[in-house]
């Protein structure tokens, strides 16, 4: 088998079962990291494009979303979210120069 920091050369070399026992014996941290790695992979750095994933019989065990979609459901799911954020986004500014002074910072 092609060790895991390695990089096969065929699908055929990689043994799938080991892979599963490696992950039996990792810690959460490196299972953590090995699920990032997969859908990094899988799905790009930033991804904005649902993905499902299927166990062997084709039933879907996870739905993916990305961090954006993610937002908007959570406003759809708390409308007075989405209010009070349009509110905050039409309340007037604090200057910078205000803000210097209140942590009494003297920058010009």
């Amino acid at each position: 088998m092609t060790p895991i920091n390695g990089a096969a050369t065929r699908t055929d070399d990689i043994d799938l079962r080991e892979f599963h026992a490696w992950l039996g014996r990792a810690t959460a941290q490196q299972k953590t990291a090995a699920i990032y790695w997969l859908l990094r992979d899988q799905l790009g750095p930033r991804f904005e494009q649902e993905f499902g994933v299927y166990d062997p019989d084709d039933f879907l065990y996870a739905y993916i979303i990305s961090p954006g979609q993610r937002e908007a459901f959570r406003f759809l799911e708390n409308p007075g979210l989405l209010e009070e954020l349009e509110r905050a986004a039409l309340e007037p500014m604090v200057p910078l120069s205000e803000i210097h002074r209140e942590l009494g910072l003297n920058v010009d």
